[in-house]
């Protein structure tokens, strides 16, 4: 089970984060990538394969958005920055100092290289 399986769209909250999320990660990776970032999110159990694509048709609509080259590396506060997206959508109650330890533990193992 991953940590986000859905996202209730009919939450405007939810629609906003979503949107906020997506357009960070097509500033990152540009469209030709966002679909193998969120494969990968899928792959480390943080989104669901069902989710994933949702959130690539959803993308769709954004256009342009991002760097055009397919030659990129999300760092690891990237890689944090959307695990807080995911918790804020899944509601998972953790707090925020709980979230921190957690992305200590996270850059710590260094594990989440992605991109080429």
């Amino acid at each position: 089970m991953a940590l986000l399986e859905s996202v209730d769209f009919s939450n405007l909250d939810k629609v906003k984060l979503v949107m906020d999320w997506v357009t960070f990660l097509l500033k990152k990776v540009g469209h030709q990538r966002l679909l193998d970032v969120l494969e990968y999110y899928v792959d480390v159990g943080w989104l669901s394969r069902e989710l994933k694509d949702e959130l690539f048709n959803y993308s769709k609509g954004f256009g342009g958005i991002g760097p055009k080259k397919t030659d990129f590396k999300l760092s690891i506060d990237d890689h944090i920055t959307s695990l807080k997206y995911i918790m804020k959508l899944s509601e998972s109650g953790m707090n925020e100092e709980e979230f921190e330890v957690l992305a200590r533990k996270l850059a710590k193992l260094g594990g989440l290289e992605f991109g080429s």
